[in-house]
């Protein structure tokens, strides 16, 4: 393997203007986090910082200073997650930014994890491709997993993994510093120690299985990995070689590996994959179901039932989503590009289009896309909310002066929700979306029958004077 060294300029990449400044922004990616003490005070001395860093991993005097710990749960599991301040985090994505973007070539296509370009989905789109392309080869598959992975890693491992890769002295000194951060093992949750894992396992398992074994089909998500043949034999061959090889590097796989063929499913990557079609995993479909049933709020059904349609459309999975939210694919995926929520038992249909007047409209034709009943809108839950107010503190001051309520006094309990008002979503003629609000009962009439004729309709609004003011309705085509 060809060793990355001074000539390929890493170093000189990494201190560059613009990558240390995209490496802040990139550090500071939301709100919370720039307006944070911390943050504020990275946007007010961006100049300085730049320079400070400029320095340090020029020299090579760039180093983390200390870090904290904190519980996270991931999945089922509870890890301790090691954090650093903002500044070191900022030199940190700098250097392992331009470090990753060199050693992605070096890595076989098959993995995935960490690595700009191959999510999971990419993975696992190869291994389904695979498996249609070679079923004969992909008939057998052994899975594994390496037990408890970063708190595992050798340090010293880890160090001739990296000097098998890069010869640049100033670039080994601090990544050196970010292996031997911690008194054992590698930290989870800093930026460098996905990286790292992925390029530990390529030197002393990747490339040894693609180089060595001849192995066609294996991939690698992080530590899991999943290798196919065409018999149970030689799927035994290739398990001994992981074990020799995960032990030269000191590490352990776990006891719940397996050989099984595929027509029982591939338990990989979220997914359970068949040879045929593609389930989403038993634990996955618990905890979706689990959270929607539980959940109260409206908002959050919506992110939950959205966050399910991303993991079903990856498979097939059409059934599942209709069981667990009373709704076809289809039906939702029309509602998302129309920029509507879909209708719960526990809530009302949220239209997500920019909102405008009524009045905008005038002589405006438009399309009535969908409307919903019962919307209360902001400034009338204000008024209910001070109305009540204002009674309690009323009937308080009466009482504590002793004199009698007055005649036409309302009780704060008694004082009316309020009826809420009618959203309408429209299509204008441009194609963009919006939203208006609608209090007139005429305008409820008109809309209940376009319901009934059928939706979407064509429609216009115009303006009719009363002696109360002017009001803006639908246009029938009869005078009013």
């Amino acid at each position: 393997m060809k060793r990355i060294g001074k000539k390929d300029n890493i170093i000189a990449e990494i201190v560059t203007d613009e990558h240390l400044n995209y490496s802040i922004d990139m550090v500071l990616d939301t709100k919370q986090r720039k307006r944070s003490p911390g943050g504020r005070n990275v946007l007010r001395n961006r100049d300085r910082i730049v320079k400070k860093l400029r320095e340090e991993i020029t020299e090579g005097t760039f180093h983390l200073h200390g870090y904290h710990e904190r519980q996270v749960k991931d999945g089922p599991k509870v890890r301790t997650v090691q954090c650093t301040c903002l500044y070191d985090r900022i030199g940190l994505y700098a250097i392992m930014d331009i470090v990753e973007k060199h050693v992605k070539r070096k890595y076989i296509r098959t993995t995935a994890a960490s690595i700009k370009g191959r999510g999971m989905h990419d993975l696992m789109n190869i291994v389904r491709r695979d498996m249609a392309q070679d079923p004969d080869g992909m008939r057998y598959y052994y899975k594994n997993d390496i037990r408890k992975f970063y708190e595992s890693i050798d340090q010293d491992v880890m160090m001739d993994a990296l000097r098998l890769i890069f010869k640049d002295r100033i670039l080994l000194t601090m990544l050196e510093r970010f292996v031997r951060m911690m008194p054992t093992g590698m930290s989870i949750g800093l930026r460098s120690s996905q990286g790292f894992g992925n390029m530990l396992l390529s030197v002393y398992l990747d490339h040894r299985l693609k180089d060595q074994m001849g192995v066609k089909h294996y991939y690698r998500y992080c530590d899991d990995g999943d290798a196919h043949a065409s018999t149970k034999a030689r799927c035994w061959e290739i398990r001994d070689a992981q074990h020799r090889f995960i032990a030269d590097a000191h590490l352990e796989i776990k006891a719940n590996e397996a050989v099984r063929p595929v027509t029982e499913g591939v338990d990989f990557l979220g997914f359970v994959m068949y040879p045929d079609h593609t389930r989403l995993r038993k634990r996955n479909k618990q905890n979706a179901a689990r959270k929607l049933h539980k959940v109260k709020s409206k908002r959050r059904r919506v992110e939950l039932v959205g966050s399910l349609y991303g993991q079903c459309k990856h498979g097939n999975c059409r059934h599942l989503f209709r069981t667990l939210t009373g709704m076809s694919m289809e039906d939702y995926k029309r509602l998302k590009s129309l920029h509507l929520r879909p209708e719960y038992p526990d809530g009302k249909k949220q239209f997500t289009a920019e909102e405008i007047n009524m009045s905008d409209l005038l002589g405006e034709e438009f399309l009535v896309i969908d409307f919903e009943t019962g919307i209360v809108t902001s400034p009338q839950r204000r008024d209910y909310e001070r109305a009540v107010k204002d009674a309690m503190m009323t009937k308080q001051q009466y009482l504590e002066q002793g004199r009698p309520l007055p005649h036409n006094f309302v009780e704060p309990e008694k004082i009316p929700y309020p009826e809420g008002k009618h959203i309408v979503l429209i299509r204008m003629r441009n194609g963009h979306c919006c939203k208006f609000y609608t209090g007139d009962k005429v305008n409820w009439a008109i809309l209940e029958e376009m319901r009934k004729v059928g939706l979407p309709m064509y429609a216009s609004i115009k303006k009719v004077s009363t002696r109360f003011g002017a009001r803006y309705v639908f246009d029938t085509g009869e005078e009013s």
